[in-house]
């Protein structure tokens, strides 16, 4: 059975300047080329024996029961840009782990008749980088030079007027990310063989069709389908 995900994408360029990005850092690094996403399930925890519309029926239950509580949007924003010991986190920028965010994690746990973990282990962050051969020193350059490009910039309440809370960055000017929909990626084998299989909006619309993709790899889907 093939291992299963769910993403949180931002907008496709040209709306969001991430895409490019990291396309940009996977060509001057020699690494793994991929388009950018925050796992919102994992595929160690995404039921895999489940047909395809049994499932986005499930995410959709899960979406509709956190609406109730918090509506239909979301913003995810840049906590600090860090290394991490993984292949998929070898450099990262952390999200904040905010109640919406947190809630919408949960509720998609309950809606896979799944135990909710206390304390919470989930890990929200958007990578920036997969590779597992750059060294400790290695990847501590790699965050200092983008910070010297003013790729990635920390902020404060004296650099940003907009942000409320000490800590925080920008990635390529970019606070964070509004997601519109959760995405449903088959996540077997390597990143250039990934499969986005469906989109579930955050806002239910009236008339809502399961989409199958076919897209694999770095390949980004314009118009009504999202970049993975």
């Amino acid at each position: 059975m093939a291992q299963l995900s769910l993403w949180l994408c931002p907008a496709p360029p040209p709306a969001s300047a991430l895409a490019p990005f990291l396309t940009q850092l996977a060509a001057e690094l020699s690494t793994v080329q991929f388009s950018p996403h925050a796992t919102l399930v994992s595929d160690e925890i995404v039921p895999r024996d489940l047909p395809t519309d049994q499932l986005v029926q499930l995410i959709r239950n899960g979406i509709d029961a956190w609406s109730r509580q918090h509506g239909h949007s979301l913003t995810l924003d840049f906590l600090d840009v860090r290394q991490g010991s993984q292949f998929y986190q070898c450099i990262l920028a952390a999200l904040v782990p905010s109640t919406p965010l947190l809630a919408l994690h949960e509720a998609l746990l309950a809606a896979f008749s799944l135990p909710i973990p206390s304390p919470p282990t989930y890990f929200p962050h958007l990578s920036l980088i997969y590779d597992d051969k750059l060294s400790h020193d290695d990847k501590a350059k790699v965050i200092a030079d983008l910070e010297a490009r003013g790729d990635v910039v920390k902020l404060d309440a004296t650099t940003d007027q907009q942000t409320t809370a000490a800590a925080g960055v920008r990635i390529k000017g970019e606070r964070g990310f509004s997601p519109s929909e959760v995405v449903l990626v088959k996540t077997q084998g390597p990143p250039a063989e990934w499969e986005v299989l469906a989109r579930v909006p955050l806002a239910k619309k009236q008339t809502e069709q399961l989409v199958m993709l076919g897209a694999t790899g770095a390949a980004a889907c314009e118009g009504e389908t999202c970049e993975f």
